[in-house]
């Protein structure tokens, strides 16, 4: 065995490993001193990694649950206990960001997960259910030990009995997606919670048990968040048409979404999905939620995600019952491996490898400079796929045991053994393509105002001393998110070159790739980029999602949207995002119903909106703790504006003073 291989097995390394990534979470809210990381480190403990078959894992989940601290303090009426000073070693990539089937495992007994699916299956979920079992009995009798209430046995009566009531089912609930968290799977999404819930009707206390449940999801917020606070991927799916093409809701889900706007807190987040036959009282709620400035809901739109989601290939039955990953991304709600943020594309970042090459100087149209375009992506993507093929996946006892495929297949999850396993990654700079593409064909080959020499070379100083050149790349009046021809043809052109490469693609178990134009790291992945033909200078922030601030008007970045090509495998996330003052939603609430109905019948994919005033950012910018629990939508999350870097909160308040100059006309 190579000596990296013997030293990635060791204890001293999967606890570095383990308490870097502590640190770094802790890190969010506070610099953690040296003082403070040697008074942690005594506390902090690594269940080791042995090996990785599925045995090992289910003995170091065992050893995890046998020594894990528990805590009986009950919050809000439930039983939920995570030990952040605990982690479980994991060499290879964890399966999260996608939710599990926690239909599955209200409704059934550990009994009875225990007599279902074929012999393999039987021996290795009768291993991992074993370890389970003895610590619902651990947890049951800690319990007892400090309450009289029902809790204990609600607890207990998981191994005997399904959930018979809501309290029962939320709690359940609640247990599962305790041990995701502890065994170190992150961005743990919660699915269609309320069709989950809509079997228990009958329910007299439905909006005290929401809102205490909703409570405690937001318990561990920071342990929780991934790249910043707030990036929890604790995201619920609320409505959606059925397979009958009519339009679901219940109860639950103006329950969930109500007790969200009382909460008025970022977490957990809620995706609305929506189409034509969304009743008008749903909508209102949901602008409701939105002016309230929590973030909530994003809006999904089933009038044009279901039909591309069936022409990738899903079934009728997983088209329709879709749910999404941390953010916003479709994926089956049940029974899959698919992993839809792998790796994010930057398609601006190619723009570089395009101005390096000599050959650009020879170029006499726009089509040939988007051949060359494509030639470097096709190279850039080419090295993606191939990363994408060296992955190995965690082995997983929990999804193993949630996929009815992998119950019957006996095959793991980790495996392919479920029945969609397909991919997705996401890109990020379309729109500073698509802008240089429209200002070449412009400046250079139409009005002759400048050459390509001149443009590169401008770029290549970072536009110092190009005051009026820049001018002229950032104000032309056809670019990205205008309802021009050339910001639709140009943007479905470069889908249409992404396309023609992952097209053929299978990854290792026979599953496809999908991809989306939004992506959380437009303003990492911009720093280090150099100068673009768009007039974004070095480091500057790529565009954020679907969005041109510079629109007189609300309903172009619509009607360019409504026009992408979503059928092109390109459905993996498409966010319009858009900033808007509270007063022009609070004043303008019918207004918005009649707005939101326009634009899903347009077409548009997915929208979300941040509901700002650049006044108050400022001010919070200088005087924080004036301003505790002001949230403002980051990407597909919403976080306090106190947790986020300066640079977020530049974006946030330079977009706020924008989109303030808008007419807002139709």
């Amino acid at each position: 065995m190579a000596i990296k291989a013997r030293l990635k097995k060791t204890y001293l390394f999967q606890y570095k490993k383990s308490f870097d990534e502590y640190i770094r979470r802790a890190s969010f809210i506070k610099n953690v001193t040296k003082f403070e990381k040697l008074r942690l480190l005594k506390k902090f403990k690594v269940v080791k990694e042995r090996n990785i078959s599925n045995k090992a894992k289910i003995e170091q989940i065992e050893k995890l649950l046998n020594i894990v601290k528990i805590e009986t303090e009950l919050k809000h009426g439930y039983f939920y206990s995570i030990d952040e000073m605990l982690y479980m070693y994991n060499s290879g990539i964890v399966i999260d960001n996608m939710p599990c089937d926690y239909n599955f495992l209200i409704t059934h007994s550990i009994d009875e997960m225990r007599c279902i699916g074929c012999r393999e299956t039987l021996i290795s979920n009768g291993k991992y259910l074993d370890c389970i079992e003895k610590f619902i009995l651990r947890v049951s009798s800690e319990l007892k030990k400090v309450h009289e209430n029902d809790v204990a046995k609600i607890i207990e009566d998981m191994i005997h009995y399904p959930a018979y009531n809501l309290k029962e089912a939320l709690q359940r609930i609640l247990f599962w997606n305790q041990i995701l968290w502890q065994t170190n799977h992150r961005l743990v999404g919660l699915g269609r919670l309320d069709k989950i819930l809509g079997q228990f009707e009958n329910e007299k206390e439905a909006n005290k048990e929401i809102h205490n449940f909703l409570l405690v999801l937001h318990e561990h917020y920071v342990y929780k968040s991934s790249a910043m606070p707030g990036d929890t991927g604790q995201v619920i799916v609320l409505g959606g048409n059925d397979n009958n093409d009519e339009y679901f809701c219940n109860k639950y889900t103006f329950i969930i979404l109500n007790e969200i706007i009382k909460l008025g807190l970022p977490d957990p987040k809620i995706v609305l999905r929506v189409s034509h036959k969304t009743p008008d009282s749903l909508l209102k709620l949901s602008i409701k939620s939105i002016a309230s400035g929590i973030g909530s809901p994003l809006l999904s739109n089933d009038d044009i995600i279901i039909p591309a989601l069936q022409a990738f290939g899903y079934d009728i039955e997983d088209s329709y019952d879709y749910a999404v990953s941390a953010c916003w991304e479709p994926l089956p709600a049940k029974d899959c491996l698919e992993q839809n943020n792998i790796i994010t594309l930057v398609l601006g970042e190619i723009l570089i490898d395009v101005i390096n090459d000599d050959r650009v100087y020879k170029i006499k149209s726009s089509a040939e400079l988007l051949d060359l375009y494509y030639e470097k992506l096709k190279s850039k993507l080419t090295n993606v796929l191939n990363y994408i093929d060296s992955i190995i996946w965690n082995k997983d006892p929990l999804m193993s045991l949630c996929s009815e495929t992998c119950r019957n297949s006996g095959k793991l999850i980790s495996e392919g053994g479920t029945k969609n396993v397909n991919y997705g990654f996401l890109t990020v700079g379309i729109s500073s393509v698509v802008n240089m593409l429209i200002n070449v064909d412009q400046l250079v080959f139409k009005t002759k105002t400048y050459t390509i020499s001149e443009l590169i070379n401008a770029a290549k100083s970072n536009y110092q001393d190009h005051n009026k050149l820049l001018e002229s790349l950032k104000n032309n009046n056809f670019k990205f998110g205008t309802d021009t021809k050339e910001s639709i043809y140009y943007t479905n052109k470069i889908i249409e070159q992404i396309y023609s490469i992952t097209n053929n693609y299978r990854n290792r178990f026979g599953g496809k790739i999908k991809f989306g134009l939004s992506s959380p790291a437009y303003i990492m992945s911009g720093k280090n980029v150099a100068a673009t033909l768009d007039g974004r200078k070095n480091g500057d922030a790529f565009t954020t999602h679907i969005s041109n601030d510079s629109n007189d008007s609300i309903t172009e970045i619509v009607l360019f949207a409504g026009q992408i090509d979503y059928f092109k495998d390109s459905f993996n996330g498409n966010v319009i995002d858009i900033m808007l003052h509270p007063n022009i939603i609070l004043e303008n609430q019918d207004k918005f119903v009649q707005y939101l109905k326009s634009s899903i019948e347009i077409g548009i994919f997915q929208m979300q909106f941040n509901v700002l005033d650049s006044k108050k950012l400022i001010e919070a910018k200088v005087n924080p703790e004036k301003y505790p629990n002001l949230i403002v939508r980051v990407w597909g999350f919403s976080a306090y504006f106190n947790d986020l870097t300066d640079e977020y909160k530049d974006i946030l308040i330079k977009r706020a003073i924008e989109s303030e100059n808008r007419s807002y006309k139709a």
